[in-house]
């Protein structure tokens, strides 16, 4: 019996000290941009990276959202700065073929990953392009 708890806690504390390799490491607010823009110039689907909270999460991957405004796939390829991160918000400048600004990240986790839950987008003098939970 002694044995078998003496085992068990050597494998406890094996696994602990190797960090669970089998599971996913958790995403930091800046690895989620780096990997939307990351998506984003790609023309990959981005609904993966909104948070489920958000009222149009729906309309995330409906590549229309992103047709007629900045982040059109058009004006790929987008450069985004490291953010500058306040809380759970950061900010960043990015540039494109069409244009440059910046965007401002409002995330909140899920699980143990950053999602976005707000993105506002500032081009020049034009009001923000912004994807928000309401």
């Amino acid at each position: 019996m002694k044995k078998g708890v003496i085992i068990a806690a050597v494998v406890l504390v094996s696994l602990m000290l190797a960090g669970c390799p089998g599971l996913p490491e958790p995403v930091s607010i800046e690895e989620r941009i780096n990997l939307f823009e990351k998506d984003l110039n790609d023309g990959k689907d981005l609904q993966g990276h909104f948070h489920p909270e958000l009222l149009d999460y729906e309309n995330i991957a409906d590549e229309e959202v992103f047709k007629s405004g900045p982040l059109s796939t058009t004006n790929a390829p987008f450069n985004i700065s490291e953010p500058v991160i306040t809380g759970d918000v950061a900010s960043c400048t990015f540039y494109n073929t069409a244009s440059d600004g910046m965007m401002e990240f409002t995330m909140k986790l899920d699980g143990y990953d950053y999602k976005i839950l707000k993105l506002m987008v500032t081009v020049g003098t034009n009001p923000p392009y912004v994807i928000e939970r309401l």
